[in-house]
């Protein structure tokens, strides 16, 4: 579902790449102003005097502070090319606005690596062969023209560019980078490799010797030598500033030579400075090979090459809080609800010995991996335990520090024995799917044990299997049952003893809930996909007889999302044929809570332009059901 138009292949088979609607939507204004003058001519007509205002135009590209080097900045890409527009519109002749809507444009057709879409690449190439009209010698236009012919493969133009940047002299780099370019694209990469070494030696700055080194890298590593081209990257990314891409590169190097800790330590730092789709991908694949080598990642580090550099790398190429892709919610006390929640009810006159239940040195079946603290009422201290201990009333956590999960856990005596389910609303009852036999233990049951997630650690997954461990350890020895809150679903013991990543089964963890809201239209949404930190999923308008195979494929989509599929808004998913639109979960009525809790997701079929329809996702739910059968 949420995999399937992630390939080259797919993106390049659209008519244009992701994200690239505002672009495509702006360029259509300047159209009217663009227009050439004499038949066969490139050149572009001026505005009228009276309609044309220079200083506007420069005042426009003025407010600009971005620096254009950064193709996953889609905000700063749409931003050049919001302004760029307007500035070519209050005067369609000024160069420096051509540039600047030409080099947007080529970072947003790029898809992987010297890998672009054509059709930014084609709009560029027009508006940079009217800025060499404009300005001939212009080293900017120039040096942009020459990549945009290099990158949509028109080698011939290419060439013609590179002799005369040759003869002239006067821009060294960027004739050296631009034959590199020439010999990777055509996998010829000892010749690059030379090349790329030349740009680094003709750089002017830090910036521009550090790409070459990153590409000349790049260049080294297909030719086999990632020891070598480890040790290129590593002189790249640190001879430049902080960058997400080069830091990205890196990490990738570093996971084909094995050096996983490595990996992940760059990938960290590639995600703390804000959305990167590529590096949240990368980061669910480290979490997949991860999960098969029960591999847990140490606290950021430096690396051995900034170490041997004396490079604070952990401090300088660092910025804020990683942008994994999870749904973390709200961090406001007053506002936390947790991801996960499971109320248990122990049927035992006493309750079980903490080490039973959990143990940092535990190493056999049955029993959590966890450090276990008591919870001081009056100074609210955590203190450790005494060997033996048995669990009281109170407040416990539950701790692996390594991994960064942290359980609570409430236990209260429960004086009256009132079963709390029997007094909900009708509406809310029916959300529980508990029989009369499990209300009848909920009745007798003296402690009520209420357990959830305060942290999930490095892996959503990982973070909410352990804690079913924990869950299944308290109904086995304390003897009971239990509730999870977010499904609905009664948990008895032994039901979550053997949850792993290799035998997940999601029907365990998510329910999809079907509802009517029309004469044989059903509005079909899951339950449970919160604990994964991702978006709850819904679709509308599906017909009756499309409910059990719509059923099917939420529950794969779920199943995708919850062992780490990134769920994200404004992307197209589903059969590429047929796709359907993610975007944010219709509005419910403020006193539905049990779906205005979290957040929700609504997959949408869309119109020929890619715009959402609100008659729902029938048709992008048959297109699936019909490619499954097949």
């Amino acid at each position: 579902m949420f995999e399937q138009d992630k390939s080259p292949e797919a993106v390049l088979a659209r008519p244009m790449p992701p994200r690239f609607r505002l672009a495509a939507a702006l360029l259509r204004r300047i159209g009217s102003v663009m227009e050439s003058g004499a038949r066969g001519s490139t050149r572009i007509s001026p505005l009228p005097a009276a309609k044309r205002d220079t200083e506007r135009s420069k005042r426009l590209l003025a407010g600009f502070e971005g620096r254009l080097d950064d193709s996953s900045n889609f905000e700063e890409l749409d931003d050049a090319i919001e302004r760029g527009v307007d500035a070519l519109l209050a005067d369609n002749q000024n160069v420096d606005a051509l540039l600047l809507v030409a080099r947007a444009l080529v970072h947003h057709g790029h898809v992987e690596d010297w890998l672009y879409h054509p059709r930014p690449l084609k709009e560029a190439r027009r508006l940079l062969q009217l800025a060499c009209d404009l300005a001939p010698e212009n080293p900017v236009a120039r040096e942009w023209l020459l990549r945009c012919e290099l990158l949509l493969r028109r080698f011939e133009a290419a060439s013609f560019l590179l002799d005369e940047l040759k003869a002239t002299g006067k821009q060294p780099y960027a004739h050296a980078l631009g034959r590199a370019i020439y010999f990777d694209l055509q996998d010829k990469f000892k010749l690059a490799e030379q090349s790329y070494a030349e740009a680094a030696a003709l750089a002017a700055d830090d910036e521009a010797r550090s790409w070459a080194l990153v590409y000349q890298a790049r260049a080294v590593a297909n030719l086999g030598d990632l020891a070598r081209a480890d040790a290129l990257m590593a002189k790249g990314v640190l001879s430049g500033r902080p960058h997400r891409q080069r830091l990205h590169l890196w990490s990738n190097l570093k996971f084909h030579r094995k050096r996983y800790e490595e990996a992940w330590e760059l990938n960290r730092r590639a995600l703390s400075f804000g959305e990167y789709e590529e590096a949240m991908w990368a980061r669910q694949y480290l979490l997949t090979y991860f999960r098969r080598l029960g591999f847990t990642p140490k606290p950021p580090a430096a690396l051995p090459e900034e170490v041997e550099a004396r490079v604070d790398g952990v401090k300088l190429f660092s910025g804020g809080k990683p942008f994994s892709g999870d749904v973390t919610g709200s961090n406001d006390d007053e506002d936390f609800v947790p991801s996960a929640r499971v109320n248990l009810f122990i049927e035992g006159d006493h309750l079980p010995v903490v080490s039973d239940i959990a143990d940092p040195g535990a190493s056999f079946e049955g029993r959590a991996r966890l450090a276990v603290r008591f919870v001081d009422p009056r100074t609210l201290e955590k203190q450790p335990l005494m060997p033996g201990a048995r669990f009281r009333t109170g407040q416990y956590v539950f701790m692996d520090e390594r991994a960064g999960t942290v359980y609570h856990a409430l236990i209260v005596k429960r004086a009256e024995k009132r079963n709390p389910y029997r007094d909900l609303p009708e509406q809310d009852r029916q959300f529980f799917r508990l029989d009369d036999k499990a209300m009848t233990r909920f009745d007798k049951a003296p402690w009520d044990v209420r357990l959830y997630i305060a942290e999930h650690g490095f892996d959503p997954l990982m973070g909410v299997l352990n804690f079913c461990k924990l869950v299944d350890s308290f109904v086995r020895h304390g003897g009971g049952i239990g509730v999870d809150v977010e499904t609905g679903l009664a948990v008895q013991g032994g039901d979550w003893r053997n949850e792993g990543p290799q035998s997940f089964d999601v029907a365990k963890h998510v329910v999809v809930h079907v509802e009517e809201t029309g004469p044989d239209l059903f509005w079909m949404h899951t339950h449970g996909l919160c604990k994964f930190l991702r978006p709850e999923l819904e679709v509308y308008g599906i017909p009756g007889n499309l409910v059990e195979g719509a059923w099917a494929r939420l529950m794969e989509a779920a199943n995708e999302a919850a062992t780490g599929a990134l769920v994200r808004e404004g992307e197209l998913v589903g059969d590429a044929h047929q796709p359907l639109l993610v975007r944010r979960g219709r509005a419910r009525p403020e006193e539905d809570s049990s779906h205005n809790l979290r957040l929700r997701v609504e997959l949408t079929d869309v119109s020929a332009t890619q715009e959402p329809l609100e008659t729902g996702a029938a048709r992008g739910m048959e297109a699936l059901i019909k490619g499954a059968a097949q």
